[in-house]
């Protein structure tokens, strides 16, 4: 009785290992297969559909290291967590290269698309947000590589607003001066000559805007001074006429 009580133990045991040691199949016609490589020591889990009464190992699914430190999921068509990698994040559509993700090297979180690249970019760090670009300057939290299309924009103007033409202590430039130094500079003053503006990279909106207000107020102080000129010899025509 002993013997036998032992040897169906045995059995069961040796039956117990052996089914651990096969691929665990799903039941029915739309089967999935639980497969572990042999060559890979256990650290990947492979997940396959059956399609034409084969293994479509196309469509499968992989979990590496689900015992370690680096795990990644791996889906073959349509989404993918991966870590430990210069790319990580979430594959949303792999056959059109749709991620939402993290860019370890650029420190950044972004959306990567298909001809677009990295489309849109959050550095984690700073709080820069690039558009089509990693390249944010350091005093600016957002760089646009292309154009915008915008119905409004409002900007801060923390410096004071050239209305100081109009005061009476203005040292407004005579006409022969401002024609002067215009033939000597090639530009208006106080306005970044081209090869500033090209050295620069470009120029401040903002900035550009005050100054040219400053200068469309000058130019309505030298319109004033011109008609006072006008009337004033208008009024000496007349004088003249009249003593005929």
């Amino acid at each position: 009785m002993r013997t036998h009580q032992f040897f169906m133990i045995a059995v069961l045991v040796c039956t117990t290992t052996l089914s651990f040691a096969q691929d665990l199949i799903s039941g029915g016609t739309n089967s999935w297969i639980f497969h572990t490589p042999d060559a890979n020591d256990r650290t990947e889990l492979v997940i396959t559909p059956k399609n034409d009464n084969k293994w479509d190992w196309s469509r499968q699914s992989n979990f590496y290291n689900v015992a370690g430190n680096s795990n990644k999921i791996s889906f073959a068509t349509r989404a993918r967590l991966k870590s430990a990698s210069i790319h990580g994040g979430l594959w949303l559509d792999k056959n059109n290269k749709g991620l939402v993700g993290t860019h370890h090297g650029k420190n950044s979180i972004g959306f990567y698309t298909k001809g677009g690249g990295w489309s849109l970019i959050l550095n984690r760090n700073s709080g820069q947000v690039g558009i089509g670009t990693f390249d944010i300057p350091e005093d600016y939290k957002l760089a646009v590589n292309g154009t915008m299309i915008i119905e409004e924009i409002h900007l801060q103007q923390k410096e004071e607003w050239p209305d100081y033409v109009f005061n009476n202590n203005y040292e407004l430039l005579t006409l022969p001066e401002l024609e002067d130094y215009i033939s000597k500079n090639g530009h208006l003053p106080n306005i970044p000559s081209a090869q500033e503006v090209l050295q620069n990279n470009g120029f401040k909106a903002s900035n550009m805007i005050k100054k040219l207000l400053e200068k469309v107020e000058e130019l309505t102080l030298y319109t004033i001074q011109q008609q006072k000129l006008i009337e004033q010899q208008q009024t000496q025509m007349n004088e003249l006429q009249d003593q005929k």
